[in-house]
């Protein structure tokens, strides 16, 4: 019996508080005193063909780098990172038919529908394959606070070398849009969790 291995991702959109004692800290030091958040939304994700057009040439460059010059030099070194994750305030516009029944994002998405703010990933980690469970890799961001306040409808991760703090850069790997917008005020953080799912 033939056996595929498929893909499935989470996005999770948390607002925080902030707290005067972060004023000096780092993503990474912030995200790791954080604790219950104001609102929490959890969605499935839609993973998008030009992400995952760089995230297969990324594992093929890690597994024939070290013998790329000896078979020829035919690759090129090709990377996920730099990572941006990023928050919008769009609506659906789009008619395509959903691929899965709850999330209007589709594979075919290039950008949020409207972006309004990025943050370069602040950490990352992952969970081993076992014999009754599929290894995950997940990413956070912390998305900082906005100039006015905002309603977040959707969310998403930019990959690749053209992926910069400016809105729009990279290449879509996923795309979200919230069952239910998450507000964030003036006076908070946001945080955004992609995890992506690998098994049979």
């Amino acid at each position: 019996m033939d056996e595929q291995a498929g893909l499935s991702g989470e996005i999770v959109i948390s607002t925080h508080t902030i707290q005067p004692e972060w004023k000096d800290l780092s993503d990474a030091e912030i995200l790791g005193r954080l604790e219950a958040p104001d609102e929490v939304s959890v969605d499935h994700n839609i993973l998008c063909v030009n992400g995952l057009t760089v995230l297969v040439a990324a594992l093929v460059w890690s597994g024939v780098e070290d013998q790329n010059a000896n078979i020829g030099s035919p690759f090129s070194p090709t990377f996920l990172a730099p990572m941006w994750g990023a928050v919008g305030i769009g609506t659906v516009t789009n008619t395509t038919t959903p691929i899965n029944g709850s999330n209007p994002a589709v594979q075919a998405d290039t950008t949020l529908i409207s972006e309004v703010a990025r943050a370069v990933v602040s950490a990352g980690g992952s969970t081993a394959a076992t014999g009754s469970n599929n290894p995950t890799v997940t990413w956070l961001f912390l998305i900082p606070a906005p100039v006015s306040n905002i309603s977040i409808t959707e969310a998403g991760i930019f990959v690749g070398g053209t992926a910069t703090s400016t809105l729009g850069t990279g290449q879509l790997l996923d795309h979200a849009i919230l069952s239910a917008p998450v507000a964030q005020t003036t006076a908070q953080l946001a945080t955004l969790s992609v995890s992506i799912t690998i098994g049979n």
